[in-house]
C-alpha cells in the first residue's frame, strides 16, 4: 500500500497516521517494523532497501517518508535522476510494506513528483479548517475525545484559538478534565482558556 498525505493541516495528517499504525501493529511490534525518513537526508538505495525488507513477526512494515517530494521539486537540476530512482522504489514496493509520503504543504498538482507518485499511490489532501469550519472540527474532535460542550463554548474556543488545531486539542483535553467529563460551558472556556491566553499575551508584551 502506497499513500501520499499532503497539506497544511499537519495535526489531522498525523492523526490519520496514528490510526493506520494502530491498525497495523500491536504495541510491541510497532517500533521494529517502523522506519521514518526525513528530507533532505534520504538516499534512494537505502530507502529501496528498507521498503523491500520483510516484516518482523508482523504482516506489514511501515515506512514514512517526510518532505521528499517538495525537497526534490525545489532542487535546481538533478530532479530527473530523483524521479527515476523514486519510480524504481515505487515499482519494487511489496504488498507487505505500507509506504506513506508526507508533506506539510499542499503540493502543486502539476509538479513532476506528484504526477509520478499518483500512478502508484492513493492521495489525500489535509487542509486547515477556516472560519465556521473550525467549530465543526471542534465538535468532531470532542466526539473522539469522549467530551461534550455547548455551542457557545465551542464558538468561544474557536474564536480564541483560531485554527491552531494542536492547541485546540490540548485545551479540549484540559477542559474535559476540568469539567469532570460533564458538559463544557462557556464559563469553563473563559476560566481555563481565556485567562491562560491573556496571560501568555501579557508575558510576550513584557518580554
Amino acid at each position: 500500500m502506497i499513500k501520499l498525505f499532503h497539506g497544511n493541516n499537519e495535526f489531522d495528517l498525523h492523526e490519520d497516521i496514528k490510526v493506520i499504525k494502530t491498525d497495523l501493529f500491536s504495541a510491541d511490534l510497532s517500533d521494529p517494523n517502523t522506519t521514518v525518513f526525513q528530507a533532505p537526508d534520504i538516499k534512494f538505495p537505502h530507502l529501496g532497501s528498507i521498503v523491500s525488507t520483510v516484516p518482523f513477526m508482523a504482516d506489514y512494515r511501515f515506512v514514512m517518508v517526510e518532505g521528499l517530494l517538495s525537497s526534490v521539486e525545489a532542487r535546481k537540476g538533478g530532479s530527473s535522476t530523483a524521479l527515476l530512482e523514486l519510480e524504481n522504489v515505487l515499482k519494487a514496493c511489496p504488498p507487505t510494506t505500507y509506504l506513506i509520503f508526507t508533506e506539510n504543504i499542499k503540493l502543486r498538482s502539476t509538479g513532476k513528483m506528484i504526477k509520478l507518485i499518483q500512478q502508484f499511490a492513493e492521495i489525500k489532501e489535509f487542509e486547515l479548517p477556516r472560519g465556521r469550519e473550525v467549530n465543526g472540527w471542534i465538535k468532531n474532535r470532542l466526539v473522539k475525545l469522549n467530551g461534550k460542550a455547548t455551542e457557545k463554548a465551542i464558538s468561544k474556543l474557536g474564536f480564541i484559538l483560531g485554527n491552531d488545531l494542536r492547541l485546540i486539542d490540548q485545551e479540549l483535553k484540559k477542559l474535559i478534565l476540568f469539567s469532570d467529563n460533564k458538559m463544557i460551558e462557556v464559563s469553563d472556556v473563559n476560566t481555563l482558556v481565556t485567562e491562560a491566553r491573556e496571560g501568555n499575551i501579557f508575558t510576550a508584551i513584557d518580554a
